[in-house]
């Protein structure tokens, strides 16, 4: 394609207020990224939509021989006004689109139709479902070095966070600057689901579970780079995500919003399905609450609770500690701090899946845990027995606020006198007070007269104390 002396309008690469604040700015046609031919990522094309004296520039992946993946939102003009498709063409097959290189071969198709995501809704900024797919008038002859259809994710493929990962694209090469033509590529890591840079740290991004976001600590997408398509960096690529927004300055290391095209939803509409099913979204009304009776000590209980999802998803908790472990994880809402758990801050994330796909959100983290309160074991006056006659014994102890579990006491004679004998309650939840078991035990016929010490052990939850009771065994009343 000749150089055209034609006033240029590039995809708009802008996250949402939310992200744009938490994140770096945008970079170009892969600001600081390598220029490259094509045969390294055959299946990028260049979309153009003429409208007017004025080009829109975008990037897209080739599906098969009739069809392009690209941005929703390359599909329109500054305006909101949506392109038709006989102003779109598509341009595989060059690794410059203004001064194609002798290896290229160049294959310049018009759009018969185009299927955009039912949930897609026009914005300035970045929107939910931003995925679309063109329909080529001619079939592109694929097989060969410069222009081949890439893979989308198995049915069922977990989140790629941290994977290592790829986008070309014709953007910008300089935030300030229009791009000079050329393909270029950078390489960077998929965040963890949910994550976009800092935001990561407050909160999690909207609708995670048909986004993703990825960066490069040397390089960054830019306006132009719109739609193009993220892929793994291995020996067979898949594609994992359709480039929607970034940092509104194109900076390196910038982090960018991507469709994710390993979702349900998205992955079904792209093969066809009009009406996908839709991943659980949240709401004004959705919640997510991490609860606990203070104090917030070893053996409390914390509690995590959600509702008011979008898509009727089924639900399951996993607790967390700032510092990337996991205390437990499954379909249990609660869970009990034990003695490792001790100085760590714990957060609950909640995964919300149907068929659509899975979203997750987060708790605040809490305060760091405290040590085991102490129990207090209180009198235990001295008993009398007769060899083969029975003891009981009155075991009482106060417990403060904040443990969990068994509550309970074990009286353990000398061999030569009895048998250990135990008592407990279950299921305490918190609660401070005195707790009493009244234990007892028959004394062996062959004990002998005199003085013993029956070993005393109380628990209440992680908590627990000691003490001994006297005894005299007697052979006569």
């Amino acid at each position: 394609m000749a150089p055209v002396a034609r006033r240029w309008r590039l995809g708009v690469l802008a996250l949402t207020a939310a992200l744009a604040a938490a994140c770096a700015a945008p970079g170009g046609a892969v600001v600081g990224g390598a220029a490259i031919r094509v045969q390294a990522a055959p299946w990028t094309v260049f979309i153009e939509q003429q409208s007017g004296s004025s080009r829109f520039l975008c990037t897209g992946t080739i599906l098969d021989a009739t069809h392009v993946l690209t941005a929703a939102h390359c599909l329109f003009g500054e305006d909101g006004v949506r392109a038709t498709p006989d102003s779109l063409s598509v341009e595989a097959g060059v690794s410059d689109i203004e001064s194609p290189l002798g290896s290229d071969q160049e294959q310049q198709r018009l759009v018969t139709a185009v299927r955009i995501h039912p949930g897609y809704v026009w914005s300035a900024i970045s929107s939910s479902d931003d995925v679309a797919v063109l329909t080529l008038a001619d079939p592109l002859t694929l097989g060969g070095a410069t222009a081949r259809a890439v893979s989308l994710p198995l049915p069922g493929s977990r989140f790629p966070d941290d994977a290592l990962v790829g986008v070309a694209a014709f953007g910008r090469e300089q935030p300030t600057t229009l791009p000079d033509g050329s393909l270029n590529w950078l390489v960077g890591r998929v965040d963890p689901q949910g994550a976009c840079g800092l935001l990561g740290d407050t909160g999690v991004i909207p609708d995670n579970g048909i986004t993703l976001c990825a960066s490069s600590r040397a390089s960054a997408t830019c306006n132009g780079d719109s739609g193009g398509g993220l892929v793994t960096t291995g020996a067979s690529p898949v594609l994992v995500g359709v480039l929607s927004g970034g940092p509104v300055s194109c900076q390196p290391g910038g982090h960018s919003l991507y469709t994710y095209t390993g979702a349900p939803e998205i992955r079904n509409f792209i093969l066809g399905a009009n009406n996908p099913p839709r991943a659980p979204r949240e709401t004004a009304r959705t919640y997510v609450n991490l609860t606990w009776e203070a104090p917030l000590v070893v053996g409390t209980r914390l509690t995590c609770a959600s509702g008011g999802w979008v898509g009727d998803p089924r639900l399951a908790y996993a607790f967390r500690t700032t510092g990337g472990g996991v205390l437990g994880a499954g379909g249990a809402p609660s869970l009990v701090l034990d003695a490792h758990d001790r100085g760590r801050s714990v957060y609950c994330e909640v995964t919300a899946t149907n068929a659509g796909g899975t979203t997750l959100d987060l708790t605040n983290a809490t305060t760091p845990v405290g040590p085991v309160p102490p129990l207090r074991l209180l009198p235990l006056p001295a008993v009398h027995a007769l060899p083969g006659g029975l003891v009981r014994v009155r075991i009482a102890f106060r417990a403060p606020l904040g443990l969990n579990g068994t509550f309970g006491a074990c009286l353990s004679p000398p061999a030569r006198i009895g048998h250990r004998i135990c008592a407990s309650l279950t299921d305490q939840h918190g609660g401070a007070g005195v707790f009493a078991f009244a234990l007892g035990f028959r004394v062996s016929p062959a004990a002998p007269a005199g003085a013993a010490r029956l070993a005393v052990e109380v628990v209440a939850g992680a908590a627990s104390a000691h003490g001994t009771v006297g005894l005299r065994v007697t052979r006569s009343r």
